[in-house]
């Protein structure tokens, strides 16, 4: 794996690296009736913290998230839409609770085929899921350095990471632990599941030769708000303390799921801050949080969705989740769906081009959008509580009529940035 070299001038950080973060200005991120200016991309907002120069041009790649099984039969939209990065995660203790032999996985085989067939590099995040919260797993603690149980863990991650091959270019060590590790073992100086990370990049380090990767810790979830950000202030601490002091573990992956968008460009600023000289990837972004608050809103409660709704000769008070529920049973055409997310206000149709502004003043490295909503999504349920993030990937196989069911609004855009 890759050596880089310790900067002393990183010792002088702020936010992250020091002893409190940085406070950066937020924005609410719930009880907007409508949408306001503020929700609006500003990237010259005094409250940000800028590099010194920028150094890095920011690709653009897709993200499979947990099923990266999903691209099997659409390995042709990654050549379509220029991609030549893809990411996803892999639930190595589900994979390892039952028994999945690497070789075999549908999950594995097609991250193969995918890079195989078309060159893309991979990022691949290690889930480790100890909350069991994903996969309906038991809860359980994070192995201790003496359980036997935890080196099976890394020699089957070793295992999955060999059998995707040599496309493996990064590797994130964690997922999203701070909602997938019980509490208690975040918390102290030197926390379990630090040791377990630890531990876990010096055993890919002696045992892992199918690829070079860069090795990233993370990833860092909510940096924008206090809640999340205070409660596990010492872990993230930790986890920028272990990029500095290891020189094989080269920045950090995080999360930038938001309501306003100055709450990005608060959650890069803090990044920065903490890593001024390392590597930082944003392996999943969106507006989800902003998605989630209007799902409930009629049509009509736009003006322009009431315009919208006359167009198209659809109830006005028709709401945005039952409309996307009509469009999962009959795929609305690509101009129809096109001129819905034109009439909903809440809805960015420039969402590509106002992040990679914003991942491109901070030197971001890489940035992956959610790739493919198949036609799986024709059976999700929209009722029990449901997150719309596939409302924002780049293909919507799912409620677009169309051969690819591309955005109409972000794929061209798209393409300029991979």
């Amino acid at each position: 794996m890759r050596r880089r070299d310790l900067l002393a001038a990183s010792a002088a950080a702020v936010g992250l690296a020091g002893c409190t973060l940085s406070g950066n200005t937020t924005t609410n991120t719930t009880g907007n009736s409508s949408p306001t200016a503020s929700e609006t991309p500003h990237h010259s907002s005094p409250q940000q913290t800028q590099t010194a120069s920028s150094t890095v041009t920011p690709t653009l790649g897709g993200s499979l998230n947990g099923r990266p099984r999903r691209i099997s039969d659409d390995i042709e939209l990654v050549e379509k839409s220029n991609t030549t990065v893809i990411h996803a995660f892999l639930d190595v203790r589900k994979k390892y609770e039952q028994g999945i032999d690497p070789r075999d996985d549908p999950d594995i085989t097609a991250l193969q085929r995918v890079s195989q067939n078309t060159g893309v590099d991979c990022i691949i995040a290690l889930k480790w899921n100890f909350t069991g919260n994903f996969g309906n797993l038991e809860a359980i603690r994070v192995p201790s350095a003496e359980s036997s149980y935890r080196q099976a863990l890394f020699e089957y991650a070793t295992e999955l990471l060999t059998a995707i091959g040599s496309s493996v270019t990064t590797l994130v060590l964690g997922n999203e632990p701070i909602w997938e590790t019980p509490d208690v073992d975040l918390k102290g100086q030197d926390s379990t599941l630090l040791s377990f990370t630890r531990d876990l990049n010096n055993h890919l380090l002696a045992n892992y030769t199918a690829s070079d990767p860069q090795v990233l810790v993370g990833a860092f979830n909510r940096l924008y708000g206090d809640y999340v950000r205070k409660k596990y202030e010492q872990f993230y601490q930790q986890l920028v303390e272990l990029f500095r002091t290891d020189a094989d573990i080269d920045g950090i992956d995080l999360h930038v799921h938001y309501n306003g968008f100055q709450q990005a460009t608060t959650m890069l600023a803090e990044a920065r801050d903490a890593v001024p000289d390392g590597t930082i990837t944003v392996s999943e972004f969106s507006p989800v949080w902003r998605y989630k608050q209007y799902i409930d809103a009629t049509l009509d409660a736009f003006e322009t969705g009431s315009e919208f709704a006359d167009r198209y000769e659809i109830a006005p008070e028709t709401t945005i989740t039952e409309y996307y529920e009509t469009a999962t049973d009959h795929p609305q055409s690509p101009q129809e769906m096109a001129d819905f997310m034109e009439a909903m206000p809440w809805y960015n149709v420039n969402f590509i081009e106002d992040m990679y502004e914003v991942l491109d003043e901070y030197d971001v490295q890489l940035g992956t959008v959610g790739f493919l909503q198949d036609t799986g999504f024709r059976h999700a349920n929209l009722r029990d509580d449901w997150l719309p993030f596939q409302i924002n990937y780049l293909f919507q196989r799912g409620v677009i009529d169309s051969e690819d069911g591309a955005h109409p609004h972000y794929l061209a855009e798209y393409r300029n940035r991979t």
